[in-house]
């Protein structure tokens, strides 16, 4: 994966925006978006939560892709999960075939869905910073 910042100049204010590029995604839910006069395409918010889903399972000890060594904690994707389902009214259960699609992009085993409380212990190592960085949003 290749990331790289491109900075546009938008008169007084410049803004710097990050692109990462993959060759292994699954984009067919995609949406198109026009940003300072420039199409671009983004992901969905059921992508955004679904691709969430996906790393959060990927830091299980069974996921072969990852060394164990580099697998870290994910609170904050919880989060950014429940704010996406509540906000657009997603419902995971309700779109496996993208959730298949999106695992299999990333060779993620669909049956790690039923190890995620597994993983509690691991992503909630984490969840005073998400705390920290979300107290203004909540209140």
């Amino acid at each position: 994966m290749r990331r790289r910042a491109l900075t546009i100049d938008s008169g007084s204010q410049r803004r710097k925006y990050s692109i990462e590029i993959s060759k292994y995604e699954y984009v067919d839910e995609k949406e198109e978006m026009i940003i300072d006069n420039v199409r671009i395409w983004v992901y969905s918010p059921l992508l955004l939560a679904v691709e969430k889903l996906r790393a959060l399972l990927q830091q299980h000890p069974t996921y072969p892709q990852i060394p164990n060594k580099m697998k870290r904690s994910r609170a904050r994707d919880l989060y950014d999960i429940w704010v996406i389902s509540d906000f657009f009214t997603i419902k995971l259960e309700m779109y496996l075939p993208t959730v298949k699609a999106v695992f299999l992009a990333k060779k993620v085993d669909m049956r790690l869905l039923g190890s995620l409380s597994e993983l509690r212990a691991l992503h909630m190592a984490s969840w005073s910073d998400v705390e920290l960085s979300v107290a203004a949003e909540i209140q």
